[in-house]
């Protein structure tokens, strides 16, 4: 499964980058990475099943929509995996 990454800046045009649900697991046992965020270009439907592909591998996760400002459509996903 591939996710798009959140963007560092909102004013950064490039296309945001894409990463594999393995590799985020890799960020979070070799690097102590637990909080990824993620591009609301990402469906919410393709959201909750990583968050149940991690529940089903024996993690315990968190998914949240973090809002960037007043408009409802500037949102970013944050994935917290304890």
């Amino acid at each position: 499964m591939e996710l798009h990454l959140a963007k560092q800046s909102r004013k950064h045009t490039s296309k945001s980058l894409k990463v594999r649900l393995e590799d985020l697991l890799n960020k979070y046992h070799h690097h102590n990475e637990h909080v990824f965020y993620f591009a609301p270009t990402n469906t919410h439907k393709d959201m909750l099943n990583a968050l149940a592909c991690l529940e089903k591998q024996g993690y315990k996760a968190y998914l949240n929509e973090v809002k960037i400002s007043a408009d409802d459509k500037d949102f970013i996903y944050a994935l917290h995996i304890i």
